[in-house]
């Protein structure tokens, strides 16, 4: 209303592409609201003190980044409403202990000494790894690493591959908004695009930094599915053949198609998933870095979710150079080639650039090695989102895969064999708990990369 006002009273409005969380987030930068808000912390601060109204001003403390008030406000707020606290206020909350928490590693990570800012991701050829060794060697202590050698499937999946199986469909495409709010700043395209005239688009070199990011292949074209194949090492996962409608069953793997000016800046993905990438046509630079540096890339919390957007610009010639934290994260630095799949493990900021027209699949994946991540993660959303909160309820009642892992080396598992779980030991098969049983519009707002 206040902001309505100005505009009638000839203010200047504030103007670009984004979500209506994009926009607010300008909107909050504009000298004038800073003053507004600031004014109604004021009027808030004098009047008399219940749950809402130290939620309200949580919420404006934490858009002025005063995260130290604000948190104290939100913990206020949930302890005076008890069971009835709105999610949205322990949400804030954490958003406002990981400021502050990668803030003080920041600082501790400053007082160490350098060491090399770049480095190789590690390869390895498939015919060499197990999922026994692919546990103790990389996804055990999160080393990402890149596996040479799979065939996943029985078609070469080229432009001119999506093209036939999805031409007549028209799909939302994203681009980056570069003050987004959203995850990894990434935002959806008001309508539709036809595949057939994007595909054309991207080989003519005209793809104009649009993607066709993440497009759920089981629950949009599952005959294109047909013949495809998961690599062993990632078939120790506990999403897979959950009842239908959890969280998370239907939406890997998913589906990348992109020209060579499209990127991904820096970004993790949600609830600590494990991610993996099998490139099939073109080329793609990654930028990967270790959980632990963070702190170092300038992680923001500028949304309503759990999910930093990052200050750091790692695809960026020099982008290290102007700012200490940035020269003292190591980085970890791969382009994939066709036949390449990539793992990324939880939590792991990265981002990619496409380097040609490219074609790839990917899929998340929780294990044991990021079971106890992800559960912790996803009780957090939970607080605000009954899908999740019933996800970690089935993942818990299932345990953390405790069987023994194959010790064959370069197997990939079909499709089919994969979503029956075929390899699952203890705990196949736990139904959904009913008392934590959500809706499927319950996802809505969490956004879109790893949400299902």
């Amino acid at each position: 209303r206040w902001y309505r006002d100005r505009l009638r009273a000839g203010g200047t409005p504030v103007t670009g592409a984004g979500s209506a969380q994009t926009r607010l987030l300008r909107l909050c930068k504009s000298e004038d609201v800073r003053g507004f808000l600031r004014d109604e912390v004021q009027r808030l601060r004098s009047g008399p003190s219940d749950p809402d109204q130290d939620g309200l001003l949580a919420s404006l403390l934490e858009r002025l980044g005063e995260v130290s008030g604000a948190s104290m406000r939100y913990r206020r707020a949930i302890k005076a409403a008890g069971k009835e606290a709105d999610g949205s206020w322990h949400i804030g909350l954490e958003r406002c202990l990981r400021t502050q928490r990668a803030a003080a590693s920041r600082a501790a990570l400053l007082e160490i000494a350098p060491t090399p800012s770049r480095l190789p991701v590690p390869t390895v050829k498939a015919t060499e790894l197990s999922p026994a060794e692919f546990q103790s060697k990389f996804a055990g202590p999160g080393v990402p690493v890149v596996i040479r050698g799979f065939e996943l499937t029985k078609d070469a999946w080229s432009l001119d591959f999506v093209s036939q199986k999805l031409g007549h469909r028209s799909l939302q495409l994203k681009s980056v908004v570069p003050d987004s709010a959203e995850w990894a700043r990434l935002e959806a395209e008001a309508l539709p695009v036809s595949v057939s005239k994007f595909v054309q688009d991207v080989q003519a070199g005209a793809g104009r930094g649009r993607y066709l990011h993440d497009w759920s292949l089981p629950l949009g074209a599952p005959d294109m599915l047909e013949g495809f194949q998961v690599p062993e090492v990632f078939c120790d996962d506990l999403l897979r053949d959950n009842d239908e409608g959890t969280l998370y069953r239907d939406s890997w793997p998913s589906l990348f198609v992109s020209g060579p000016d499209a990127f991904s800046p820096l970004h993790v993905d949600t609830a600590g998933l494990n991610f993996w990438m099998a490139l099939f046509s073109g080329r793609k630079r990654w930028v990967l870095f270790g959980k632990d540096q963070a702190p170092l890339l300038g992680p923001q919390y500028v949304g309503t979710t759990l999910d930093p957007v990052f200050d750091a610009e790692p695809l960026k010639e020099g982008w290290d150079e102007g700012r200490e934290d940035f020269g003292r994260a190591v980085a970890l630095e791969t382009v994939l080639e066709p036949g390449d799949v990539l793992f990324v493990p939880g939590n792991s900021p990265h981002t990619v650039e496409n380097l040609e027209a490219a074609v790839a699949v990917s899929g998340n994946f929780v294990d044991r090695s990021n079971f106890d991540l992800s559960v912790r993660e996803l009780d957090i959303i939970g607080r605000a989102d009954g899908r999740a909160k019933e996800l970690a309820a089935v993942l818990r009642s299932r345990g953390k895969p405790s069987d023994d892992l194959s010790s064959a080396t370069g197997r990939a598992i079909p499709w089919e064999e994969y979503k029956r779980g075929a390899r699952r030991g203890p705990g196949r098969g736990v139904k959904r708990p009913a008392e934590a049983a959500g809706t499927q519009g319950d996802m809505e707002g969490l956004g879109s990369k790893r949400r299902g």
